[in-house]
């Protein structure tokens, strides 16, 4: 049976901005056991969009290289995805020059069939 695990949002900015050695090295070895099969990583959508919030504002990355970061990690065998489609059409609309979350609830409504309620317009 694998081990299963929830990845905070702080896990995924150690392993892009690779800032402290030590928690680097330790996250490493837990994506090797998830190479190797024995673990199991869930991403749930919120820890998907303070990862781009952090990584923006604090870190100062782009949109390009938050998502082709962040896509690289979701290829990974062994990382499950919250809403795997929302994420996956997300990170298609954020290399354009839309917001995170309004590219979120753009692949929300799609897959709701709700329209998107907001100061900016209705899409």
């Amino acid at each position: 049976m694998k081990d299963k695990f929830i990845v905070d949002t702080n896990i995924l900015i150690r392993i892009i901005v690779q800032d402290d050695d030590g928690q680097v090295e330790y996250i490493k070895e837990i994506i090797k056991k998830v190479d190797d099969g024995e673990f199991l990583l869930f991403v749930p959508t919120i820890v998907f969009v303070e990862t781009c919030w952090v990584l923006k504002s604090r870190y100062k990355l782009s949109k390009k290289e938050i998502t082709d970061c962040l896509a690289e990690i979701f290829q990974v065998d062994g990382v499950i995805l919250e809403d795997e489609n929302c994420l996956n059409g997300l990170i298609s609309h954020a290399v354009n020059n839309v917001d995170f979350v309004d590219a979120l609830l753009a692949e929300k409504s799609k897959t709701t069939g709700y329209a998107v309620l907001t100061w900016n317009a209705i899409f």
